[in-house]
Protein backbone atom coordinates (compact mmCIF):
# COMPACT_ATOMS: atom_id res chain seq x y z
CA UNK A 1 0.00 0.00 0.00
CA UNK A 2 1.56 3.33 -1.03
CA UNK A 3 1.81 6.34 1.28
CA UNK A 4 -0.94 8.30 -0.52
CA UNK A 5 -3.42 5.44 -0.04
CA UNK A 6 -2.42 5.08 3.61
CA UNK A 7 -2.95 8.82 4.05
CA UNK A 8 -6.42 8.60 2.46
CA UNK A 9 -7.44 5.62 4.61
CA UNK A 10 -6.19 7.39 7.74
CA UNK A 11 -8.11 10.52 6.71
CA UNK A 12 -11.35 8.59 6.21
CA UNK A 13 -11.03 6.79 9.56
CA UNK A 14 -10.33 10.09 11.31
CA UNK A 15 -13.37 11.66 9.65
CA UNK A 16 -15.54 8.75 10.80
CA UNK A 17 -14.09 9.11 14.30
CA UNK A 18 -14.93 12.81 14.39
CA UNK A 19 -18.41 12.17 12.97
CA UNK A 20 -19.34 9.53 15.55
CA UNK A 21 -18.10 11.76 18.38
CA UNK A 22 -20.37 14.53 17.08
CA UNK A 23 -23.27 12.06 17.23
CA UNK A 24 -22.48 11.37 20.90
CA UNK A 25 -21.99 15.04 21.72
CA UNK A 26 -25.31 15.92 20.10
CA UNK A 27 -27.12 13.23 22.07
CA UNK A 28 -25.34 14.32 25.27
CA UNK A 29 -26.70 17.82 24.74
CA UNK A 30 -30.18 16.44 24.10
CA UNK A 31 -30.35 13.94 26.97
CA UNK A 32 -27.80 15.01 29.54
CA UNK A 33 -27.19 18.75 29.63
CA UNK A 34 -30.20 20.86 30.71
CA UNK A 35 -33.31 20.06 32.72
CA UNK A 36 -35.39 22.28 30.42
CA UNK A 37 -34.54 19.98 27.50
CA UNK A 38 -36.13 16.93 29.14
CA UNK A 39 -39.48 16.09 27.55
CA UNK A 40 -39.40 19.15 25.32
CA UNK A 41 -38.03 20.31 21.98
CA UNK A 42 -35.98 23.15 23.45
CA UNK A 43 -32.73 21.31 22.69
CA UNK A 44 -33.41 21.98 18.99
CA UNK A 45 -32.58 25.63 19.72
CA UNK A 46 -29.26 24.90 21.45
CA UNK A 47 -26.55 26.62 19.32
CA UNK A 48 -24.04 23.76 19.52
CA UNK A 49 -26.78 21.20 18.84
CA UNK A 50 -27.81 23.23 15.78
CA UNK A 51 -24.25 23.28 14.47
CA UNK A 52 -23.77 19.54 14.93
CA UNK A 53 -27.13 18.55 13.48
CA UNK A 54 -26.74 20.82 10.48
CA UNK A 55 -24.19 18.46 8.94
CA UNK A 56 -23.12 15.43 11.05
CA UNK A 57 -25.37 12.79 9.44
CA UNK A 58 -24.89 14.24 5.93
CA UNK A 59 -21.14 13.98 6.55
CA UNK A 60 -21.52 10.33 7.56
CA UNK A 61 -23.60 9.68 4.42
CA UNK A 62 -21.02 11.39 2.22
CA UNK A 63 -18.24 9.24 3.66
CA UNK A 64 -20.42 6.14 3.23
CA UNK A 65 -20.97 6.98 -0.44
CA UNK A 66 -17.25 7.49 -0.95
CA UNK A 67 -16.46 4.10 0.56
CA UNK A 68 -19.31 2.42 -1.33
CA UNK A 69 -17.46 3.11 -4.57
CA UNK A 70 -14.71 0.73 -3.40
CA UNK A 71 -17.35 -1.81 -2.37
CA UNK A 72 -19.09 -1.87 -5.74
CA UNK A 73 -15.89 -1.60 -7.79
CA UNK A 74 -14.35 -4.88 -6.62
CA UNK A 75 -17.50 -7.02 -6.40
CA UNK A 76 -19.94 -8.70 -8.74
CA UNK A 77 -23.65 -7.92 -8.24
CA UNK A 78 -24.06 -11.17 -6.27
CA UNK A 79 -21.04 -10.39 -4.08
CA UNK A 80 -22.37 -6.87 -3.53
CA UNK A 81 -25.70 -8.21 -2.26
CA UNK A 82 -23.87 -10.55 0.13
CA UNK A 83 -21.74 -7.63 1.34
CA UNK A 84 -24.79 -5.43 2.00
CA UNK A 85 -26.49 -8.26 3.87
CA UNK A 86 -23.43 -8.85 6.06
CA UNK A 87 -22.59 -5.22 6.75
CA UNK A 88 -26.06 -3.66 6.98
CA UNK A 89 -28.98 -6.11 6.98
CA UNK A 90 -27.58 -8.47 9.64
CA UNK A 91 -26.66 -5.61 12.04
CA UNK A 92 -30.16 -4.14 11.59
CA UNK A 93 -31.80 -7.51 12.34
CA UNK A 94 -29.41 -8.17 15.22
CA UNK A 95 -29.95 -4.85 16.98
CA UNK A 96 -33.64 -4.84 16.12
CA UNK A 97 -34.02 -8.23 17.81
CA UNK A 98 -32.05 -7.03 20.84
CA UNK A 99 -34.20 -3.91 21.03
CA UNK A 100 -37.35 -6.02 20.73
CA UNK A 101 -36.18 -8.29 23.57
CA UNK A 102 -35.26 -5.33 25.77
CA UNK A 103 -38.69 -3.78 25.23
CA UNK A 104 -40.35 -7.04 26.28
CA UNK A 105 -38.16 -7.42 29.38
CA UNK A 106 -38.77 -3.82 30.45
CA UNK A 107 -42.53 -4.11 29.98
CA UNK A 108 -42.72 -1.68 27.05
CA UNK A 109 -44.53 -4.25 24.90
CA UNK A 110 -47.65 -6.00 26.07
CA UNK A 111 -49.93 -7.66 23.55
CA UNK A 112 -51.47 -10.97 22.59
CA UNK A 113 -51.63 -13.13 19.50
CA UNK A 114 -48.89 -14.17 17.12
CA UNK A 115 -49.94 -11.62 14.50
CA UNK A 116 -49.63 -8.75 16.99
CA UNK A 117 -46.15 -9.84 18.07
CA UNK A 118 -44.91 -10.38 14.51
CA UNK A 119 -46.24 -6.96 13.54
CA UNK A 120 -44.51 -5.32 16.52
CA UNK A 121 -41.27 -7.10 15.68
CA UNK A 122 -41.36 -5.86 12.08
CA UNK A 123 -42.16 -2.33 13.25
CA UNK A 124 -39.22 -2.53 15.66
CA UNK A 125 -36.90 -3.62 12.85
CA UNK A 126 -37.96 -0.69 10.66
CA UNK A 127 -37.46 1.69 13.57
CA UNK A 128 -34.00 0.39 14.48
CA UNK A 129 -30.85 2.28 13.43
CA UNK A 130 -32.49 4.52 10.85
CA UNK A 131 -29.14 5.61 9.46
CA UNK A 132 -28.23 2.04 8.46
CA UNK A 133 -31.61 1.68 6.74
CA UNK A 134 -30.96 4.93 4.86
CA UNK A 135 -27.49 3.83 3.75
CA UNK A 136 -28.82 0.40 2.73
CA UNK A 137 -31.47 1.99 0.51
CA UNK A 138 -29.05 4.59 -0.88
CA UNK A 139 -26.52 1.90 -1.78
CA UNK A 140 -29.24 -0.22 -3.42
CA UNK A 141 -30.38 2.74 -5.54
CA UNK A 142 -26.85 3.75 -6.54
CA UNK A 143 -25.97 0.14 -7.34
CA UNK A 144 -29.06 -0.14 -9.54
CA UNK A 145 -28.12 3.02 -11.43
CA UNK A 146 -24.53 1.79 -11.71
CA UNK A 147 -25.46 -1.56 -13.25
CA UNK A 148 -28.46 -0.46 -15.32
CA UNK A 149 -27.51 3.07 -16.38
CA UNK A 150 -23.70 3.15 -15.98
CA UNK A 151 -23.74 5.78 -13.22
CA UNK A 152 -25.84 8.15 -15.31
CA UNK A 153 -25.99 11.47 -13.45
CA UNK A 154 -29.27 12.49 -15.07
CA UNK A 155 -30.99 9.39 -13.68
CA UNK A 156 -29.60 10.14 -10.21
CA UNK A 157 -30.84 13.72 -10.43
CA UNK A 158 -34.30 12.79 -11.71
CA UNK A 159 -34.70 10.29 -8.89
CA UNK A 160 -33.70 12.95 -6.37
CA UNK A 161 -36.39 15.26 -7.76
CA UNK A 162 -38.97 12.45 -7.62
CA UNK A 163 -38.30 12.07 -3.89
CA UNK A 164 -40.24 15.27 -3.22
CA UNK A 165 -43.52 13.68 -4.29
CA UNK A 166 -43.05 10.22 -2.75
CA UNK A 167 -44.28 9.36 0.77
CA UNK A 168 -42.07 9.22 3.87
CA UNK A 169 -43.47 5.92 5.18
CA UNK A 170 -41.11 3.40 6.80
CA UNK A 171 -38.59 6.19 7.52
CA UNK A 172 -38.02 6.78 3.80
CA UNK A 173 -37.74 10.49 4.55
CA UNK A 174 -34.35 9.90 6.14
CA UNK A 175 -33.08 8.09 3.04
CA UNK A 176 -34.31 10.88 0.77
CA UNK A 177 -32.58 13.44 2.98
CA UNK A 178 -29.22 11.62 2.87
CA UNK A 179 -29.34 10.42 -0.75
CA UNK A 180 -27.64 13.51 -2.33
CA UNK A 181 -24.77 13.27 0.15
CA UNK A 182 -24.30 9.55 -0.48
CA UNK A 183 -24.29 10.17 -4.25
CA UNK A 184 -21.86 13.09 -3.86
CA UNK A 185 -19.43 10.89 -1.93
CA UNK A 186 -19.76 8.13 -4.51
CA UNK A 187 -19.14 10.55 -7.40
CA UNK A 188 -16.24 12.15 -5.54
CA UNK A 189 -14.46 8.79 -5.50
CA UNK A 190 -15.68 7.68 -8.94
CA UNK A 191 -14.07 10.69 -10.62
CA UNK A 192 -11.01 10.71 -8.35
CA UNK A 193 -11.47 14.35 -7.40
CA UNK A 194 -8.34 15.81 -5.81
CA UNK A 195 -8.09 19.46 -4.76
CA UNK A 196 -4.89 21.42 -4.11
CA UNK A 197 -4.24 22.93 -0.69
CA UNK A 198 -4.59 26.43 -2.15
CA UNK A 199 -8.08 25.73 -3.47
CA UNK A 200 -9.03 23.86 -0.28
CA UNK A 201 -8.24 26.97 1.75
CA UNK A 202 -10.66 28.97 -0.39
CA UNK A 203 -13.26 26.20 -0.10
CA UNK A 204 -12.79 26.16 3.68
CA UNK A 205 -13.41 29.90 3.98
CA UNK A 206 -16.39 29.97 1.61
CA UNK A 207 -18.09 26.88 3.08
CA UNK A 208 -17.49 28.16 6.61
CA UNK A 209 -19.04 31.51 5.73
CA UNK A 210 -22.08 29.84 4.11
CA UNK A 211 -22.47 27.55 7.13
CA UNK A 212 -22.47 30.48 9.57
CA UNK A 213 -25.01 32.41 7.49
CA UNK A 214 -27.35 29.43 7.12
CA UNK A 215 -27.18 28.56 10.82
CA UNK A 216 -29.00 31.82 11.54
CA UNK A 217 -32.05 30.41 9.73
CA UNK A 218 -32.08 27.01 11.40
CA UNK A 219 -35.25 26.40 13.42
CA UNK A 220 -37.23 23.48 14.81
CA UNK A 221 -39.08 22.93 11.53
CA UNK A 222 -35.89 22.55 9.52
CA UNK A 223 -34.91 19.34 11.32
CA UNK A 224 -35.69 16.21 9.28
CA UNK A 225 -36.94 14.55 12.50
CA UNK A 226 -39.66 17.19 12.82
CA UNK A 227 -40.88 18.08 9.33
CA UNK A 228 -39.97 14.98 7.33
CA UNK A 229 -39.24 15.27 3.62
CA UNK A 230 -42.27 14.68 1.33
CA UNK A 231 -44.10 17.80 0.17
CA UNK A 232 -47.39 16.00 -0.54
CA UNK A 233 -49.94 16.17 2.24
CA UNK A 234 -48.25 19.15 3.89
CA UNK A 235 -50.21 22.27 4.78
CA UNK A 236 -47.73 24.39 2.84
CA UNK A 237 -45.71 22.36 0.27
CA UNK A 238 -43.50 25.36 -0.55
CA UNK A 239 -42.34 25.70 3.05
CA UNK A 240 -41.61 21.97 3.11
CA UNK A 241 -39.56 22.27 -0.08
CA UNK A 242 -37.69 25.18 1.47
CA UNK A 243 -36.89 22.99 4.49
CA UNK A 244 -35.64 20.17 2.25
CA UNK A 245 -33.44 22.41 0.10
CA UNK A 246 -32.18 24.24 3.19
CA UNK A 247 -31.14 20.94 4.82
CA UNK A 248 -29.27 19.86 1.72
CA UNK A 249 -27.49 23.21 1.37
CA UNK A 250 -26.38 23.54 4.98
CA UNK A 251 -25.51 19.84 5.08
CA UNK A 252 -23.13 20.25 2.15
CA UNK A 253 -21.69 23.49 3.54
CA UNK A 254 -20.94 21.92 6.92
CA UNK A 255 -19.61 18.67 5.45
CA UNK A 256 -17.30 20.44 3.00
CA UNK A 257 -16.08 22.77 5.75
CA UNK A 258 -15.13 19.87 8.04
CA UNK A 259 -13.70 17.70 5.24
CA UNK A 260 -11.48 20.47 3.88
CA UNK A 261 -10.49 21.71 7.34
CA UNK A 262 -9.41 18.29 8.60
CA UNK A 263 -7.61 17.50 5.34
CA UNK A 264 -5.65 20.75 5.49
CA UNK A 265 -4.81 20.10 9.13
CA UNK A 266 -3.55 16.60 8.29
CA UNK A 267 -1.43 17.95 5.44
CA UNK A 268 0.41 20.37 7.72
CA UNK A 269 0.82 17.80 10.51
CA UNK A 270 1.89 14.79 8.43
CA UNK A 271 4.47 13.58 10.94
CA UNK A 272 2.94 15.10 14.07
CA UNK A 273 0.31 14.07 16.61
CA UNK A 274 0.47 10.46 15.42
CA UNK A 275 -0.93 9.11 18.69
CA UNK A 276 -3.95 11.42 18.56
CA UNK A 277 -4.55 10.61 14.89
CA UNK A 278 -4.32 6.88 15.53
CA UNK A 279 -6.71 7.20 18.47
CA UNK A 280 -9.33 9.14 16.50
CA UNK A 281 -8.85 6.86 13.49
CA UNK A 282 -9.26 3.81 15.72
CA UNK A 283 -12.56 5.21 16.96
CA UNK A 284 -13.55 5.67 13.32
CA UNK A 285 -13.03 1.97 12.58
CA UNK A 286 -15.50 1.18 15.39
CA UNK A 287 -18.11 3.76 14.34
CA UNK A 288 -20.75 1.18 13.32
CA UNK A 289 -20.70 -0.50 16.72
CA UNK A 290 -20.53 2.79 18.60
CA UNK A 291 -23.56 4.10 16.71
CA UNK A 292 -25.54 0.97 17.60
CA UNK A 293 -24.50 0.76 21.26
CA UNK A 294 -24.82 4.45 22.15
CA UNK A 295 -28.61 4.39 21.92
CA UNK A 296 -28.80 1.89 24.78
CA UNK A 297 -26.25 3.81 26.86
CA UNK A 298 -28.29 6.99 26.58
CA UNK A 299 -31.67 5.32 27.11
CA UNK A 300 -30.77 3.09 30.05
CA UNK A 301 -27.89 4.98 31.69
CA UNK A 302 -27.65 8.68 30.83
CA UNK A 303 -31.37 9.55 30.86
CA UNK A 304 -32.09 7.83 34.24
CA UNK A 305 -28.91 9.22 35.84
CA UNK A 306 -29.62 12.73 34.58
CA UNK A 307 -33.16 12.49 35.99
CA UNK A 308 -31.67 11.66 39.40
CA UNK A 309 -29.01 14.40 39.26
CA UNK A 310 -31.64 16.95 38.25
CA UNK A 311 -29.33 19.91 37.57
CA UNK A 312 -28.01 21.61 34.45
CA UNK A 313 -24.57 20.43 33.37
CA UNK A 314 -21.94 22.97 32.19
CA UNK A 315 -21.01 22.49 28.54
CA UNK A 316 -17.43 21.52 29.33
CA UNK A 317 -18.79 18.63 31.41
CA UNK A 318 -21.15 17.69 28.58
CA UNK A 319 -18.04 17.21 26.42
CA UNK A 320 -16.52 15.06 29.17
CA UNK A 321 -19.80 13.14 29.34
CA UNK A 322 -19.66 12.49 25.58
CA UNK A 323 -16.03 11.32 25.87
CA UNK A 324 -16.92 8.92 28.70
CA UNK A 325 -19.81 7.51 26.66
CA UNK A 326 -17.44 7.16 23.71
CA UNK A 327 -15.06 5.14 25.88
CA UNK A 328 -17.88 2.91 27.13
CA UNK A 329 -19.21 2.32 23.61
CA UNK A 330 -15.72 1.56 22.28
CA UNK A 331 -15.20 -0.98 25.07
CA UNK A 332 -18.54 -2.68 24.43
CA UNK A 333 -17.92 -2.73 20.67
CA UNK A 334 -14.47 -4.29 21.08
CA UNK A 335 -15.96 -6.87 23.46
CA UNK A 336 -18.71 -7.79 20.99
CA UNK A 337 -16.17 -8.14 18.17
CA UNK A 338 -14.38 -10.84 20.15
CA UNK A 339 -17.54 -12.95 20.53
CA UNK A 340 -18.15 -14.56 17.14
CA UNK A 341 -21.97 -15.00 17.39
CA UNK A 342 -22.35 -11.34 18.41
CA UNK A 343 -19.80 -9.98 15.93
CA UNK A 344 -22.48 -10.12 13.21
CA UNK A 345 -24.06 -7.12 14.95
CA UNK A 346 -21.09 -5.05 13.86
Amino acid sequence: MNSDKKQRNSYLDIMKGISIFLVLLGHSIQYGSKISYVGSRLFFNDPVFKLIYSFHMPLFALLSGYLFFYTIKKRTPKELVINRVKTLVLPIICWGTIDFAVRILTGQLNGSGIIWWVKRYVITLFGTLWFLWAILLCSAIVAGIHYLFRDNKAVMLLLMIAFFITPDKFNLGYMKFLYPFFVAGYMWNLHGVRVSNKIQKVVLIVSGFVLLILLRFMQTGTYIYVSGFAILGKENPWIQMYYDLYRWTIGFAGSVFVLSGINLLMNVTVNKFKTAKNLVGGVGTLSMGIYAVQGYVFQYVIIPVFAIVGVDVPFILVIVEALLILGICCGITLFLKKIKPLSICL
